[in-house]
């Protein structure tokens, strides 16, 4: 057990950067828009547009974003395509409920002639995937697109399987410039281990999920159908499955486990939380605020505290409205996580666990790292192991993390 979740811990790095003019002109226009300098980023659109887009429809147009997709945060990549129209940048932007594409287009003297915000669309980039291929699975009805790599050396016949934490992730679970699951799959390949990393539901098709859906809607039963497809599949015949859950993904590893008790040979838990996720965000947001207390982090702190409150009340209950609970997700997606007693379904797991910890992690924190550890103490197969400088990513910090650590271009570190 220890030689085969070892290989686990060797983790290597790829960089990817863009540059040009009208990628500059785009991301500065964004900056002024959602800064409300909306005079400013009219200065960006061609006469004709102008016109059409005045800084009082700007200002109506942010509105109606930022209570959709909550306040913008940070610009994750640029896409590039040449058109008739002109050049159009797709600017994949992180919100705070939702990653989007903001879609803008260039004509002549590079200036803007029309912007659009749309549902994340892939590339493939060929520099970005110069490892693997692209290989989509069917789930439901629905193609996950993703990234398949099979080692062409020493190949230890061992497939893993990504999963992502909270929110609409893409395959890589990119942060920034920073891309973990990327980094991961580059560095297992290195030592003879298949990956498969897929973009999540919630980011390229949040349509196909009903109102009332459940965690089982939005992770699991796509990792189920993805192990499944693995195991139908003759290449992977003599493969042993295992999954990386990561955040959210960690904590549902035991009940994924339970839930498909075949073709899984066993798992890693990375910084997956061991109580219930409102406790981890109140938590958070308490962090958050003593770094930054501003009134508007205090106000979005009371907010939370209220909507957690009630979530814990026994007022609580299917029909209530998703404004009056965390992160504006529904009832039933919170009734689903209620109902799942985490540490008691990892003792029922006879499968080799091994359990990553970053010291540093102000997410999920070392809390709930000696949970686990209580909770599947004396259970055979299963490893602990902490890393003193690495927070929520598994990236090296020097104190305790922080929003800002993720923002810098980081290694995924060598965890030996």
């Amino acid at each position: 057990m220890k030689r085969l979740f070892f290989l686990f811990l060797f983790i290597l790095i790829s960089c990817l950067g863009f540059g040009q003019s009208m990628e500059a002109e785009g991301l500065d226009f964004i900056h002024k828009l959602f800064n409300k300098q909306y005079t400013k980023a009219a200065f960006y659109f061609a006469e004709n547009v102008k016109v059409q887009i005045s800084p009082k429809k700007l200002e109506q147009v942010v509105n109606q974003v930022s209570e959709k997709f909550g306040n913008y945060e940070s610009n994750i990549e640029t896409n590039k395509q040449e058109t008739q129209e002109g050049t159009i940048y797709y600017f994949y932007s992180k919100f705070e409920k939702q990653k989007i594409d903001i879609e803008i287009t260039f004509g002549s003297k590079n200036k803007i002639v029309g912007f659009f915000f749309t549902l994340h669309k892939h590339y493939n980039k060929k520099a970005e995937y110069e490892f693997g291929e692209e290989y989509d699975i069917v789930s439901d009805g629905i193609k996950l697109t993703g990234t398949l790599i099979i080692p062409k050396e020493k190949n230890q016949k061992i497939l893993c399987i990504f999963i992502h934490g909270s929110g609409p992730e893409d395959r890589d679970e990119t942060i920034y410039k920073n891309k973990p699951f990327k980094d991961l799959a580059t560095g297992l390949m290195k030592y003879g281990i298949a990956t498969f990393r897929f973009d999540k539901r919630t980011l390229i098709a949040p349509e196909t999920l009903e109102s009332d859906y459940t965690i089982n809607d939005v992770t699991i039963r796509d990792v189920i159908n993805s192990i499944n497809h693995f195991r139908k599949n003759d290449t992977f015949k003599f493969y042993r499955i295992v999954l990386i859950g990561h955040s959210l993904g960690g904590m549902l590893i035991p009940k994924i486990l339970l839930s498909h008790k075949s073709g899984i040979y066993g798992a890693i838990i990375m910084a997956g939380n061991a109580r219930p996720l409102y406790e981890v965000l109140s938590e958070q947001i308490q962090y958050l605020y003593k770094l930054n207390p501003s009134e508007r982090m205090k106000r979005k702190m009371e907010k939370m505290g209220k909507q957690i409150d009630y979530l814990k009340s026994k007022k609580f209950s299917l029909n209530t409205p998703r404004d009056s609970l965390p992160l504006n997700q529904p009832a039933s997606y919170w009734k689903s996580l209620k109902d799942y007693n985490i540490k008691k379904i990892a003792k029922k797991i006879n499968k080799p666990l091994l359990i990553l910890q970053g010291e540093h992690d102000y997410q999920v924190t070392m809390k709930d790292f000696n949970l686990w550890k209580n909770a599947l103490r004396g259970i055979q197969n299963v490893e602990f192991k902490s890393y003193p400088k690495l927070n929520h990513i598994f990236m090296e910090t020097d104190d305790m993390a922080t929003p800002a650590n993720y923002k810098t271009k980081n290694i995924f570190l060598n965890m030996l």
